[in-house]
């Protein structure tokens, strides 16, 4: 459909999204042409480096690293339960952490028979955003949250959906969308809730050294609700 539309409704060619392009293609060449043959030859065939890629496995490296020189505290954390005499219960915690078990069994000795009052209630208004759409991490992310997904399976699923045309690309740091996307997704709200819950949002938050070459990962068409591949 993009592909169609762009057709359509031909304009001029951005250079400044050439150029990026064309850059991305410079360091491809510089750093893995020249870098792959060397971990042939250093460390085992076959093996690839990349732009991309390479600095990946550098922060993975180093993010391993700290996790060795990590020297774990012990802490413990106070969970409650209160009633009131109409039987009504609400579970509470105490807002600092215990050092020790000695500590934290003192203060329970201390505390489990003891009668508590509350000291303040407030109500307040909350409001909650939604969130941004799905980048190549937010997607892995809320899979392992949600789905308990490796990241290997997230991205080949992904990749799946892609190659059946019913995903955008999948490997983007950007949450911007098309504005074609924007209308089919406003259209399927309409449709389904009505419309005081289409308010249309743009996300222009842009993450430090994000490059935004392909837009957010969504479907390619808001009406279907089911896929089987």
């Amino acid at each position: 459909a993009a592909i169609k539309k762009a057709i359509e409704n031909p304009r001029g060619i951005d250079y400044d999204l050439v150029d990026a392009q064309q850059a991305r293609r410079v360091l491809d060449r510089i750093v893995g042409y020249e870098l792959s043959p060397v971990l042939w030859r250093k460390v085992k065939g076959g093996l690839s480096a990349g732009r991309v890629q390479s600095v990946s496995v550098r922060l993975i490296v180093e993010k391993e690293r700290e996790i060795q020189d990590f020297t774990p505290e012990a802490s413990y954390r106070i969970d409650a339960e209160f009633s009131n005499e109409d039987g009504q219960s609400f579970k509470a915690k105490l807002p600092k952490n215990l050092t020790n078990k000695k500590e934290a069994q003192a203060f329970l000795q201390k505390n489990a028979s003891a009668n508590f009052k509350v000291a303040d209630l407030q109500k307040k208004p909350a409001k909650k955003s939604p969130a941004a759409p799905f980048t190549t991490s937010t997607l892995q992310q809320e899979a392992s949250r949600k789905l308990y997904f490796s990241v290997s399976k997230t991205m080949t699923m992904a990749q799946r959906l892609y190659e059946a045309g019913l995903i955008t690309y999948m490997r983007t740091d950007s949450t911007n969308l098309s504005d074609e996307a924007r209308q089919g997704a406003q259209a399927e709200i309409e449709k389904a809730y009505g419309n005081n819950y289409s308010k249309p949002r743009n996300y222009t938050g842009k993450t430090k050294g994000a490059q935004e070459a392909h837009e957010a990962i969504r479907p390619t068409d808001f009406s279907r609700h089911t896929v089987n591949i």
